[in-house]
């Protein structure tokens, strides 16, 4: 092989870099010389003797103005004179760590460690002191009470004369005691010691003669002892003898713990004075040290100098056999870069693969936005391009973290039927929508075990996802069911199969199955190899096995692994246990309002308005244990009527809002005691949300979905439900209430379609998006998302169209609607 000019020159670069190397090495050895000779002249007291002096001075100033900080808290009671004392003692201990580094000798360590245990001792004094002035500050003083109490009553009885001999009438008058006596609090005391009732208070007045005239009248005052009092004083008088006594104790211990304290000062003051005269002795001895170090430097400086030198040499001699060493290694380069080379090559074949996967979903998503402007029923197409595309990313990046070694399990503990049930639910509504019999079932009493729920739902959601899409008529079914010490996972199907020539490499990466029917489905051809490298390091193994008729079954084993037999088990609180007993619900859609009452009442008493201004009203009435408020109002938005509210109290809050964008997350992070949760919503996700907000985990009874006899695939009624359970009434009424307010905004939406006011439109179409989320009515979300944007446009034609199509999708969810009702009765 012929050498290239590098290669040619690389040993005389190597010299001449060492002898510039040795030269910087002699000009650097002679400039650290005589620097330190100059330095040695120029600071011959700078010893670490002298900073010990120094910090001994500072320690026992700052124990002095413990003392005095000690004496002024005593006196006053100030808390910042106590918080002074705290910063001051902080400052003596921080002196006393740093006396152990400069008197590390073992002397003079015991020493050191004897001032801290003292000056402990003299802390611990001091805050006994502090608790001492405080119990006598703060205690209560009985002789101010007893001056206080009068020794009798006051009554005050009208008097009255008259002129005329001739009485009309004969009336008897009851004059109360003052309000201010009986009401008082020591007029409460006389009369729970006496035992008399307020009506006793009323002092009865002799019959006075009723005149035609008034004359003249006076008041007399009688005065007359209560024995109440009388008793009340003389338990003051006894209070008042052990409270003498207790002083006296009080005053007893605070001079004793004084007199320690001042022994502990004399003793520490000693063990200081002792450390400063063998400090001076020290002094003295490092300095006949260091005139012996400035001799023996220069020979030091010396000898090293001339090793460095011989190093030098050495190590350019070693470089000399480390080039003939490099020689091999190109030979090994040589197979790194046929390595390399195949890595490229899958790299090439990764970015085929993702080009191609990336631009599909993007070219939907471009080019349909410009029909948007014509059509809104391609806004179905937009969304499912973007899904793809969102599940393509997040299977590159699962796939990124393991080939980088970075995934992690997490251990929790598992519900078999709720797992399964949950990957089951997500893919329901697909499968009708297809046609196909979707089942799952949980055999041989599966117990409940330990694992990554999360990615085990993940590596289902992959099969069965494979399993629906692929299969265009038939049944797909989820089996579990326990093996031995192994759980068993199988995911089946009627659709085409794996042919023979795919099943070698079905779980390799950006791999897709030849099929024309299979192939025309799409898919990144990560998914399989995804969940394969999940179930092995679970330390299980997965597989597939095609059915005698049609299909193909996938399954995976995984160990099975019991929660811990010891662990104790806790019981999940329910929804009374959180203690959100009066609620106040703040939205605009009477929908929302409704579905949170009927779900909440049984467990607490809520109150639904529809503006934030009466809603702020009603809190400066009425105080609430929660409050839930929409987002989007037409007053004031949800986050700026939380931090009205917040500006008053505390009370807890859950944000509703279609819109989870980061802005409103970062708001709602900023206030405490504040949860969020994204429309639509169930009713665990609900739950769940409160839960959050008492730092609990709530026990949600699972509702047992029965799907009704439904002939149309317009929406879905999971959503609401999850939110009424079983109560056929309540379920009927949420329905009812949905049409009649759809029916009404769609009216409204016409009226300011055919007047042209383009102003509201936005936010009436944003209103009416909260319940067709919720009923899942998919074509009609995407209707409205297109009327929300034309409205700010102001686009006329394309309302007016948009409004139509919206008409004629309503009249038939209404009427399939409407069938469900009567079918339940």
């Amino acid at each position: 092989m012929r050498k290239n000019w590098p290669d040619q020159y690389i040993n005389t670069k190597v010299t001449a870099g060492f002898i510039l190397l040795l030269i910087v090495a002699v000009l650097a050895f002679g400039i650290n010389y005589f620097g330190v000779v100059r330095h040695l002249k120029s600071h011959p007291q700078n010893d670490p003797v002298g900073q010990r002096l120094l910090l001994l001075n500072e320690l026992i100033l700052k124990m002095q103005e413990v003392d005095r900080a000690t004496r002024i808290y005593v006196l006053t009671g100030r808390q910042r004179d106590r918080s002074n004392f705290h910063a001051l003692n902080d400052s003596v201990q921080l002196l006393l760590n740093r006396l152990g580094w400069y008197f590390p000798d073992s002397v003079f360590q015991l020493k050191v460690d004897t001032l801290k245990e003292l000056y402990d001792q003299k802390c611990q004094h001091i805050e006994q002191l502090f608790e001492l002035s405080d119990i006598n500050r703060y205690r209560q003083r009985y002789e101010d009470i007893l001056i206080l109490l009068p020794d009798s009553f006051n009554y005050q009885i009208s008097h009255i004369t008259y002129m005329h001999l001739r009485v009309d009438s004969v009336e008897t008058t009851e004059q109360s005691k003052s309000g201010e006596e009986k009401n008082s609090f020591l007029g409460r005391i006389a009369r729970f010691l006496s035992g008399s009732k307020e009506e006793e208070d009323t002092v009865r007045i002799a019959p006075t003669p009723k005149i035609r005239q008034i004359v003249d009248s006076s008041l007399i005052t009688q005065v007359r002892k209560d024995p109440a009092i009388e008793k009340v004083k003389e338990q003051l008088q006894v209070l008042i003898k052990q409270d003498r006594h207790f002083s006296n104790l009080l005053l007893t211990r605070e001079r004793a713990l004084s007199q320690l304290d001042d022994q502990l000062t004399q003793t520490i003051r000693q063990i200081l004075y002792q450390l400063q005269q063998e400090a001076l002795a020290e002094s003295d001895r490092y300095q006949s040290r260091l005139g012996l170090m400035r001799k023996d430097l220069l020979h030091e400086l010396i000898f090293l100098g001339i090793s460095a030198l011989i190093i030098i040499f050495g190590f350019v001699i070693w470089i000399n056999r480390d080039l003939k060493k490099s020689r091999n290694l190109k030979e090994q380069l040589v197979k790194s870069k046929e390595k390399v080379e195949s890595l490229m090559k899958i790299k090439e074949r990764f970015l085929a693969n993702m080009s191609h996967e990336i631009r599909t979903p993007l070219t939907s998503i471009i080019g349909f936005s410009e029909l948007l402007k014509t059509d809104n029923a391609n806004a179905e197409i937009i969304h499912n391009s973007a899904h793809h595309l969102l599940a393509l990313v997040n299977d590159i990046l699962d796939m990124s973290q393991m080939n980088e070694g970075k995934l992690t399990l997490q251990q929790e503990t598992i519900f078999p039927e709720e797992l399964i049930k949950e990957v089951w639910q997500f893919f329901i509504r697909k499968a009708r929508q297809k046609n196909l019999h979707f089942t799952y079932s949980v055999i041989n009493e599966v117990p409940v075990f330990r694992g990554d729920k999360t990615r085990l739902q993940q590596i289902l959601i992959n099969l069965v996802g494979n399993a629906v899409k692929f299969t265009d008529e038939g049944e797909v079914w989820i089996c579990l069911r326990k093996e031995d010490n192994s759980l068993l996972f199988e995911v089946g199907d009627t659709g085409p199969g794996i042919s023979e020539s795919d099943s070698a490499d079905i779980f390799e990466e950006f791999t897709r199955l030849h099929s024309e029917t299979i192939a025309s489905a799409g898919g990144s051809g990560l998914g399989l190899s995804i969940s394969k490298k999940l179930v092995e390091a679970m330390e299980g193994a997965i597989g597939y096995q095609n059915n005698k008729d049609k299909g193909c079954t996938f399954w995976f084993r995984i160990p099975l692994q019991l929660p811990e037999i010891n662990q104790p088990k806790t019981k999940s609180p329910n929804l009374e246990e959180l203690g959100f007993n009066n609620i106040l619900v703040v939205d605009d859609d009477p929908l929302i309002l409704q579905l949170l009452q009927g779900f909440l009442q049984h467990h607490s008493n809520v109150r639904g308005v529809s503006s934030p201004k009466e809603a702020a009203k009603i809190i400066e009435e009425e105080a609430f244990d929660l409050i839930i408020t929409d987002y989007r109002m037409p007053e004031i938005s949800g986050i700026d009527f939380i931090k009205m509210i917040r500006e008053k109290n505390n009370v807890p809050m859950l944000l509703l809002s279609a819109a989870a964008n980061q802005y409103l997350l970062d708001e709602i992070e900023r206030i405490k005691n504040v949860a969020f949760l994204p429309k639509p919503f169930s009713k665990s996700d609900l739950i769940n949300s409160l839960g959050r907000l008492r730092n609990k985990n709530i026990a949600v009874n699972e509702f047992d979905y029965q799907n009704p006899n439904i002939a149309s695939s317009l929406f879905d009624l999971t959503s609401v439900l999850n939110f009424t359970g079983n109560d056929k009434a309540f379920f009927a009424s949420v329905v009812m209430v949905f049409v009649n307010e759809t029916n009404e905004n769609i009216a409204k939406l016409s009226g300011l379609v055919r007047k042209k006011e383009y102003e509201p439109i936005p936010d009436l179409a944003h209103k009416m998006l909260t319940g067709f989320r919720q009923y899942s009515i998919d074509e009609g979300i995407s209707i409205l998302k297109g009327i929300e944007v034309m409205g700010k446009h102001c686009d006329y034609a394309q309302l007016k169209k948009s409004l139509k199509r919206l008409k004629t999708l309503w009249k038939q969810v209404e009427k399939d609607l409407v069938n469900v009702l009567e079918g339940m009765e």
